[in-house]
């Protein structure tokens, strides 16, 4: 399991990309009122992958090969209802999960590595100072045997969503 994050900029502003990072995992304002207006786009984006074909398609492969039970079956924005359950201490026990303490960090571009490397270093040291606690935990997949033909309607195009497997 892993999370990941992409930041792409010229290579320039390689220096904003390290704050916009810094702020990223150790200085998250959370917040109730910014976790409403993020809550709100995570419920427009949930809106907008049931009306996408591919998104629809992809999840019928995926959950073809996964038992039901799977944590896996489920998509990474949740329910609605998944949604409306999460609780501020909630969003901090993530934070503390897959934050500071459980990064690898790749950067490439076109940069003088000296300064790049210093920017790791400076990183790093204020990560190891963060009071952030964490305990590495993974999820086992959980494979079944795939049916032959599973289909699925997509009320967007209206043709069906087709996994084949052999």
């Amino acid at each position: 399991d892993y999370t990941r994050y992409h930041i792409t900029l010229p290579y320039t502003e390689f220096n904003y990309g390290f704050k916009h990072l810094k702020d990223l995992i150790l200085d998250s304002k959370l917040d109730k009122k910014e976790i409403e207006i993020e809550r709100k786009a995570i419920h427009d984006e949930i809106k907008k992958d049931l009306n996408d074909p591919w998104v629809l398609s992809y999840h019928t492969v995926k959950n073809n090969y996964l038992k039901q039970e799977s944590p896996y079956t489920s998509t990474i924005l949740g329910t609605p209802d998944s949604l409306n359950g999460i609780e501020l201490e909630d969003i901090k026990d993530c934070y503390q999960k897959y934050g500071a303490k459980n990064i690898t960090l790749g950067v490439s571009g076109n940069f003088k590595d000296s300064e790049i490397i210093k920017k790791i270093e400076e990183l790093s040291s204020l990560i190891d100072m963060s009071k952030v606690k964490i305990e590495n935990e993974f999820s086992n997949a959980e494979v079944r045997d795939p049916g032959k033909i599973i289909l699925q309607p997509s009320e967007l195009s209206k043709n069906p969503i087709v996994s084949i497997s052999t």
